[in-house]
């Protein structure tokens, strides 16, 4: 009888533990919510500036989700549990003008797990440059992907789309592979085709409006 006594006495302490422990985890998270989803608008925003530097406000675009995973599809054959575009985000001027367009997506073809990050593109969908939100990719390989040897290689270029070499590039068409890191660099040019097609299946129709 004691031995059912004192497992039932443990079994409620480890309950009363269990629950103070997840009331306390609970409490935590929702203090720091605010604070967590702050940074993360930060980071955002000066992800936003980083790829369209000469814009003075920024303004969400609604886009049909449905018609950029199709468009993505068939010009690229990726679909969603490839690459996800996440948010369009126009940048104006000062006189409220379109000077261009910053697109967010993710990619869930990474090495380490899913790669974030924002690309510019100009009203004619000339790449401005990468700003990199969450990458995991291995130290010294993978992550040599958020630096600027392998950014550049973007920057500055009116393209169809991208395609990874890993012999060196002889246009501005072919990305040169990372030594090591082919998954990494696919998964990011992957990425930035899927954006590519996203802003000019989106962009158009902004323009004429």
């Amino acid at each position: 009888m004691k031995n059912i006594v004192n497992i039932i006495k443990d079994a409620l302490i480890l309950l009363l533990i269990t629950c103070v422990v997840g009331g306390l985890l609970g409490a935590t998270y929702v203090l720091t919510k605010d604070a967590r989803e702050a940074q993360e608008e930060k980071a955002k925003n000066e992800a936003y500036l980083a790829v369209i530097p000469n814009a003075v406000n920024f303004t969400s675009l609604t886009f049909d989700s449905a018609s950029v995973e199709s468009a993505i599809n068939e010009s690229l054959s990726l679909t969603t549990s490839e690459v996800v575009i996440d948010e369009i985000i126009l940048g104006l001027d000062k006189n409220n003008e379109i000077i261009g367009y910053a697109v967010t997506v993710t990619s869930k073809e990474g090495y380490g797990g899913e790669i974030s990050f924002t690309i510019g593109f100009t009203t004619d969908y000339t790449i401005t440059t990468l700003s990199f939100l969450s990458i995991s990719e291995t130290a010294g390989m993978g992550m040599k992907a958020t630096e600027d040897d392998f950014i550049s290689q973007f920057e500055g270029d009116l393209v169809q789309s991208y395609t990874v070499v890993k012999d060196g590039s002889s246009n501005t068409e072919e990305i040169d592979a990372i030594s090591g890191a082919t998954i990494t660099s696919k998964a990011v040019t992957n990425a930035v085709n899927a954006a590519l097609v996203t802003v000019k299946n989106v962009g158009g129709e902004t323009n004429e409006n």
